[in-house]
């Protein structure tokens, strides 16, 4: 006997609603993305460590706008 699966209900930013909705949910995640980068970049000098979370950061905020 198979069970029939319950339909999953996706939650989303609601970007449709204002830009600035999808922005303020971006900024929620901020401090987590510059944590995680700040880690995976220690070993880096100083000015490249910068840049480098600079640019995860930047590639954070593509991937979110493009998948809302």
């Amino acid at each position: 006997m198979s069970a029939i699966p319950k339909p999953v209900l996706r939650t989303s930013v609601r970007s449709a609603d204002s830009p600035d909705t999808a922005n303020a949910t971006f900024l929620r995640f901020l401090p987590a993305i510059k944590t995680h980068a700040s880690i995976q970049f220690r070993n880096f000098r100083e000015a490249d460590k910068e840049e480098a979370i600079s640019e995860a950061v930047a590639a954070a905020f593509l991937n979110f706008k493009s998948a809302v």
